[in-house]
């Protein structure tokens, strides 16, 4: 048996094995993604005392959400074990967010080996996912102009869009910060750019959308910070020319870009046109979850009744999408909304405040990264699952320790 000091000593290399079992095992195994979960939640317990300490204003916010979702439980509703689970989601998140925030911040280099080798796994699962879109090519690209996605293994395409622009979001700022040398810079360079060339393939808009905007507010951020604004024009026509060159080479990024234009002039033309298209459709569930909000604005109608409530305002509202077109928030700001009323939304929203206060105006890339993060959450809803709450913990643990703590000063 290992004593206090040995186990205090090895625990973030421990917490660093668990969390990479649990990236890897996010295409293959949920049971092992709870494995992990749970092992690192087990190894911050010891560290209480300190991660309150060091972490006061990120435990209160974390716990207003549980909270909330804890008396969500206590509602009457159809379907109990909906709140149920989503309350076990939240556990999930308190522990593994306060670990990922507190080990990563503790162990940079930790930090920096957790970015290596998640690009490697994204690498990978990127290179397998595009050789199967070439090998069906014709196929994907006709599905791509009726809003379908090109498969990823056991992923959510839209998940696996978030999860290629953080990591390469992050794996950036590794090389820009300097934080590798000799070989492994020239081998991360050439992953970054492969994974960047597969991200304009594969991704979703939802991640394509969330990339660019963190990437324009990190590249503005540093050219205040540094007065270098002849690196902000460059860097904005860089931006332009990756989309352009993406368009004109790549078929399914650019029938990504058709079926946008065809979703948005559906939302123009209205009546029945908005019926399987996805921008339309989303828009539609969004002012559903509005209405809900101003019906509701206090505590929400719970996660038992939001799929209930959300059919019947559809009913109410006369809408004119077909019954399997209705689909549910693609948003956490408006999920929670529904589910815990205003104070839901303000929950998500000082969540994220909590981890961009103080300003630090050399913390650029952090605050690029949140801003990604918070493009993600207006698109599509991450702490709603298992997944999609493993990889954003992980990742603004990673962000908080490499580009806003102490590093970032350099």
């Amino acid at each position: 048996m290992l004593d206090k000091d040995r186990f205090n000593l090895l625990s973030p290399n421990f917490f660093l094995s668990f969390a990479l079992v649990g990236f890897a095992a996010l295409w293959f195994s949920p049971f092992l993604v709870s494995v992990s979960t749970a092992a690192m939640a087990l190894l911050a317990i010891p560290s209480y005392k300190s991660i309150w300490r060091e972490y006061k204003k990120l435990v209160l916010s974390l716990l207003l959400i549980l909270v909330l979702s804890a008396l969500d439980m206590l509602r009457k509703g159809d379907n109990a074990s909906v709140a149920t689970a989503k309350f076990g989601l939240l556990i999930g998140l308190f522990f593994l967010l306060l670990s990922a925030v507190y080990f990563f911040q503790h162990n940079k280099k930790n930090a920096v080996v957790f970015i290596l080798f998640s690009s490697l796994i994204v690498l990978i699962v990127n290179v397998l996912a595009v050789g199967n879109y070439f090998l069906y090519k014709t196929y994907y690209d006709e599905l791509l102009l009726q809003s379908k996605s090109i498969p990823v293994l056991n992923m959510h395409h839209i998940h696996f869009g978030i999860i290629n622009a953080s990591v390469i979001f992050c794996l950036f700022g590794v090389l820009h910060k300097k934080l590798v040398d000799n070989w492994k810079m020239t081998v991360s360079w050439i992953a970054l750019a492969l994974i960047f060339i597969c991200f304009h393939i594969l991704s979703s808009r939802t991640g394509v959308l969330a990339f660019y905007s963190g990437a324009i507010l990190a590249l503005l951020g540093y050219s205040l910070y540094t007065k270098a604004y002849k690196i902000l024009i460059f860097g904005l026509v860089l931006g332009a020319l990756s989309i352009l060159v993406a368009a004109s080479v790549s078929t399914s990024f650019n029938n990504k870009i058709s079926n946008s234009v065809e979703d948005y002039e559906s939302i123009i033309k209205g009546g029945k046109e908005i019926n399987f298209k996805s921008m339309a459709m989303r828009l539609e569930a969004n002012k559903i979850c509005l209405q809900i909000i101003a019906d509701h604005p206090f505590i929400g109608v719970g996660a038992s009744n939001q799929d209930a409530e959300m059919q019947k305002m559809y009913v109410k509202q006369g809408t004119l999408l077909l019954k399997e077109n209705r689909v549910g928030p693609h948003n956490q700001f408006l999920e929670f909304g529904v589910k815990y009323g205003v104070i839901g939304i303000v929950s998500v929203v000082v969540l994220l405040l909590i981890f961009v206060l103080p300003y630090k105006q050399n913390a650029y890339l952090f605050y690029g990264f949140i801003y990604l993060l918070f493009i993600s959450m207006l698109f599509e809803s991450l702490l709603e699952r298992q997944a999609s709450i493993y990889f954003t913990s992980l990742f603004l643990g990673v962000g908080y320790s490499l580009f806003y703590g102490q590093i970032a000063k350099k």
